[in-house]
């Protein structure tokens, strides 16, 4: 409800705050910050390489992130 809440704020590379817009990883790492209390790295890249790998994606939960790339490079 917090990100859907961020509707309409503008996108801004390297954006972190509603007030001067959001990227991606920014919008994703307020949210989690503010409604969860959970401290994430700055970029995807780094997001990633934190939490746990898991083996089927029937193990994915609500909130889990999910990240894509290629030769296991986030981009």
């Amino acid at each position: 409800s917090r990100a859907l809440a961020l509707l309409g704020t503008p996108y801004r590379w390297g954006g972190t705050s509603p007030e001067g817009g959001f990227d991606c990883s920014g919008l994703v790492g307020y949210v989690f910050r503010n409604a969860l209390g959970i401290e994430l790295p700055r970029v995807s890249r780094d997001m990633a390489k934190t939490g746990e790998l898991i083996a089927s994606k029937t193990q994915l939960t609500k909130g889990d992130l999910v990240f894509f790339g290629k030769s296991g490079t986030v981009d």
